[in-house]
């Protein structure tokens, strides 16, 4: 019985660490310039399975020149895929506006057949979610 116990823990912690090992951090987007019209994305995945994610848009001569969304949730990693999902305290509401449920991104690492000297970072790609505007969008880790 102790084995059983033992092995179970052991599969437990190996498959917590093989989610997170490498995958959590914050990953980022700027689209435009400072001075002229902006979007800044910002997703940050906490070790601990939760995530947070920032929009961020400045529009010069836009008729609400600033604006700011928000989601919270969990995220789960399968392999090369990140998939994404909220609580039903955490539904799509005023202060977390943006539908995350169901989202899915592929994770890009580095390739190390790679001998340049040009520095890549890991990318998530959403390939999946219910915002029109997410699925092709790429952010980098930071």
């Amino acid at each position: 019985m102790k084995k059983l116990i033992t092995t179970l823990l052991f599969c437990a912690a190996v498959q917590s660490y093989a989610q997170t090992h490498g995958i959590d951090g914050t990953y980022t987007q700027t689209i435009g310039e400072e001075s002229a019209d902006t979007i800044k994305y910002s997703l940050t995945l906490e070790s601990n399975g939760t995530y947070e994610f920032h929009s961020y848009s400045h529009n010069v001569k836009g008729v609400s020149p600033e604006t700011k969304s928000y989601s919270k949730g969990f995220w789960k990693a399968d392999k090369n895929t990140v998939s994404f999902s909220t609580g039903s305290e955490l539904e799509p509401d005023g202060k977390f506006p943006l539908d995350f449920r169901s989202a899915q991104a592929q994770i890009i690492f580095e390739n190390p057949k790679d001998t340049s000297d040009d520095t890549t970072h890991k990318r998530l790609k959403f390939y999946v979610s219910k915002m029109k505007w997410l699925p092709g969008t790429e952010l980098t880790m930071q």
